[in-house]
């Protein structure tokens, strides 16, 4: 019993309703955050930006994970390397930083920057 009251305590997401889908649908639906609209008129990548919004606001204190692999699916595009290239992009211009670099199959680390409302 204590261990299901620490883990229900520690949930953030409810069970079977995975992190990723909950902030992409949180992303479609909320208002973008003013950094993705200041600095992108493609709405693709303020998507994006809204969705590292949402992860971190999931994620609370800790940095939160996304693969370009998982961006690209979600944005439907051809392939990773672009949603790579934005997020590394989103690094430069310090949106987002990273702060641990995927290795293998996981993915990297990351702490939204932006405003968090």
């Amino acid at each position: 019993m204590m261990q299901f009251m620490n883990a229900y305590k520690s949930a953030k997401v409810p069970l079977g309703d995975g992190v990723i889908t909950q902030a992409w649908k949180a992303a479609q639906e909320k208002p973008l955050p003013p950094e993705a609209v200041e600095t992108f008129e493609d709405p693709q990548p303020r998507l994006a930006v809204a969705l590292c919004r949402e992860l971190q606001i999931i994620a609370g204190a800790e940095p939160f994970y996304l693969s370009a692999r998982t961006l690209q699916q979600l944005l439907k595009q051809e392939g990773h390397a672009t949603a790579a290239r934005w997020l590394r992009s989103l690094c430069v211009l310090e949106i987002l930083r990273e702060e641990e670099k995927g290795v293998g199959n996981r993915a990297s680390r990351y702490r939204y920057r932006g405003t968090i409302e």
